[in-house]
């Protein structure tokens, strides 16, 4: 096999053996949760952040990590709503509040949801909304918004380093080193010729040179010894 074969295969086995691949239908979002987000929006120091993944196939989001902080009044509910940005919807999925009545705290929970959801949750028309004692219909809220991929950059630089440690490994192996051994010289080659026939111009045929023209191979270079005629006196 050639070492361009070599190495499409190696880097295949290696892309796919190394790099994590996120399964087929699933996205990962990211929620970043204030007051200013709430329609209309509040003036509080109430803060939170949440992750979360949608199977776009069954419609199971799953929260990952969810978290609010400096509530004005303790925790009473978390949903998640069905709406664009700067519009209030209905609730389509309730979590489960870790530390109920606590003015900071986590949550958690998964459920389904439906084909419709799922396109209003893939474009961004989704939010999560934690409700309290002071603001029952909502002190923070975060639209969610499909998590960041990794920058061109950053990926040029991950596949950079596959092929260093795939070339790596074809080297420890004698697989690279030999696709690249050099052929073995002569140690010996005649010059062939041809000459006209003083005879007949037109004829022409090989003959070799002197002995001393020739190629010699000596410490891995070619020198040329070239014949030169006695000097007359």
């Amino acid at each position: 096999m050639s070492f361009t074969k070599w190495l499409t295969v190696a880097l295949i086995g290696v892309l796919s053996g190394a790099v994590p691949l996120a399964r087929a239908g699933t996205i990962s979002f990211d929620v970043n949760l204030d007051p200013f987000q709430e329609v209309p929006p509040h003036n509080t120091p109430a803060f939170g952040d949440a992750a979360l993944t949608l199977d776009t196939v069954s419609g199971l989001v799953t929260i990952t990590s969810g978290s609010y902080a400096d509530l004005l009044g303790g925790a009473t509910a978390v949903t998640i709503n069905d709406a664009a940005v700067g519009a209030n919807g209905p609730v389509i999925l309730t979590l489960t509040l870790d530390t109920p009545g606590n003015i900071s705290g986590t949550f958690s929970g998964n459920g389904m949801i439906t084909a419709g959801q799922i396109t209003d949750m893939e474009a961004g028309n989704t939010y999560i909304n934690v409700r309290d004692s002071v603001f029952p219909s909502g002190e923070i809220r975060g639209q969610i918004v499909a998590a960041t991929a990794p920058e061109p950059a950053s990926a040029m630089l991950m596949c950079a380093g596959l092929f260093m440690s795939l070339a790596g490994l074809l080297v420890s192996r004698g697989i690279l080193a030999s696709s690249f051994r050099p052929q073995s010289v002569p140690s010996e080659k005649r010059i062939i010729r041809r000459v006209s026939s003083p005879s007949n111009p037109r004829a022409a045929q090989k003959q070799p040179e002197p002995p001393e023209l020739r190629l010699r191979c000596e410490s891995g270079a070619l020198l040329r010894t070239e014949h030169r005629p006695p000097s007359r006196s």
